[in-house]
């Protein structure tokens, strides 16, 4: 009784691994900036440089990440998204208005404590083509 157990027991394990690995999603291209709510204007401006070797190669899925902490005073960012060529010239360009808490006040991300982040998918299947975004 105890083998049967141990063996079903040890197939799940498995059988959980082999599934979560089939689950894995690959990062590609992953950039943080840290801001200081002291320091950050409405006017300012991030910038990312794509890796060359992402170029023409495929299509990809461009996901933004927030991250904040309880001070935020709003339930919503908003940011304008620019992708440019290496050129300027503006392929993509987008405002957009991601919810950080509900009405009520709680924070829709992932987190604990005084802390959290949430992601959003700004383009999906998108090729960059000579880009920087």
């Amino acid at each position: 009784m105890t083998f049967r157990f141990n063996s079903l027991l040890m197939f799940c394990f498995c059988l959980f691994l082999i599934l979560e690995a089939c689950t894995y999603r690959k990062d590609v291209y992953h950039m943080s900036r840290l801001v200081s709510s002291n320091d950050w204007k409405h006017t300012d401006t991030l910038s990312w440089t794509i890796d060359d070797t992402l170029i023409n190669t495929g299509k990809y899925d461009i996901h933004l990440e927030i991250r904040n902490d309880i001070r935020y005073p709003y339930e919503n960012i908003g940011l304008e998204v620019t992708i440019l060529s290496s050129d300027s010239t503006v392929q993509t360009k987008d405002t957009v208005n991601y919810r950080l808490a509900d009405k009520n006040g709680h924070w829709t991300g992932s987190g604990w404590g005084s802390l959290y982040q949430s992601e959003f998918l700004f383009l999906s299947g998108t090729q960059l083509q000579d880009s920087a975004v």
